[in-house]
């Protein structure tokens, strides 16, 4: 018998959503960083498919996507009772993420988690993975039960993506009616007009003023000071978009858990 420890720092506009989901608890959040979880785990080692056999698989997915994590197997350890290497933690945490990726692609099972970088989710529509678990669909030729369960479940998740390419923002949503697209100080150039398209259509043309007024809003909500958004353009379900401003700022749909 051995306790599998991890240490993980993962950024919640980061983290892998969907079928892995059960790997990514949201406890032990880190006052004053709400978008960073800090994930400590005492975990029983037995047969096949074990929580600790699942986190291996967790960690192989994080690595893959270039994420900070730190797994280590603790022998004779008790579960839940195991105190995190202080090596371990202050080397994450001395990590610095970036702030405006050129390309975002989140995928997600719950409304509160459809915040990802530049990019929030603030209403679903259509279709979701509730419970009870819906009914699978066909298997197809030498597929496994694992595999037609995640073929199922994607389907019925949310999806985020985006591309930055210069002045033109793309967008496209799958099961999210009201996005907004978060402009940080140097995600675009404020001198010049942008444009933005989502789901393929232009919606957007012209120029958005950097508001300092709307970077401390944002920042009192979100108490997120490494990412402060000057701006924001919120496009609704039928494409109609609105600058965000101080009075009308949307929560963080991450911390209500509640779309407008």
């Amino acid at each position: 018998m051995f306790v599998w420890l991890g240490v993980q720092m993962l950024h919640q506009d980061e983290v892998l959503e969907g079928p892995v989901e059960r790997f990514a608890p949201e406890e032990g959040r880190l006052p004053g960083r709400e978008r960073d979880t800090l994930v400590i785990r005492g975990l029983d080692e037995k047969p096949v498919e074990t929580f600790a056999a699942s986190n291996r698989r967790f960690e192989r997915e994080v690595r893959g996507m270039r994420l900070p994590i730190i797994n280590l197997q603790v022998p004779g350890g008790q579960h839940n009772q195991l105190a995190p290497p202080p090596e371990a933690i202050v080397g994450i945490l001395a990590t610095r993420r970036k702030e405006d990726p050129a390309r975002v692609t989140h995928s997600f099972r719950h409304l509160h988690q459809a915040s990802c970088y530049w990019l929030e989710g603030l209403s679903g529509v259509g279709k979701h993975w509730g419970d009870p678990r819906p009914a699978l669909l066909p298997a197809r030729d030498g597929e496994s039960e694992a595999q037609v369960i995640a073929r199922t479940l994607e389907l019925l998740l949310g999806r985020l993506t985006g591309e930055i390419d210069g002045q033109v923002i793309r967008v496209t949503r799958r099961h999210i009616g009201d996005v907004v697209i978060w402009l940080g100080d140097r995600t675009i150039g404020w001198d010049r007009p942008i444009v933005v398209e989502v789901d393929g259509r232009t919606v957007f043309s012209g120029r958005v003023t950097r508001d300092a007024s709307v970077a401390l809003a944002r920042a009192a909500m979100t108490m997120d000071f490494d990412a402060l958004r000057f701006g924001g353009l919120r496009v609704s379900g039928d494409g109609q978009v609105v600058v965000v401003t101080a009075a009308t700022m949307p929560e963080p749909v991450w911390r209500t858990g509640l779309g407008r």
